[in-house]
């Protein structure tokens, strides 16, 4: 894994997770809604906290302040999962041969 980091110029638990999660994706069919309320975006870059997927904010939702004083939100936050290198090609490897095996 420590190649596979240097080559990609990433963090050896990005890979590890990267590598858990494509798995997790195309083999169990694991898929994550990224729900707003476990989207980390004070850390930088964002991410989710349930799946470890990196995040690009599109929209964030707009805020007020009420009559009462409290902060109100309108609308949601809208995300796209951020993909690395690495992670591109590590699906298109799994894709590869996920049609390879059902070849036989």
């Amino acid at each position: 894994m420590l190649d596979i980091a240097r080559r990609f110029d990433l963090p050896v638990d990005v890979v590890a997770t990267t590598i858990i999660r494509s798995v997790l994706g195309e083999c169990y069919d694991f898929k994550c809604d990224h729900p707003e309320d476990k989207i980390e975006i004070k850390r930088t870059p964002p991410h989710c906290r349930w799946c470890w997927t990196f995040l690009e904010i599109l929209q964030k939702p707009k805020t007020f302040e009420d009559p009462m004083g409290r902060e109100q939100k309108i609308g949601s936050l809208k995300v796209k999962a951020k993909r690395n290198k690495f992670e591109e090609e590590l699906r298109r490897k799994l894709r590869r041969e996920a049609v390879t095996v059902e070849e036989r």
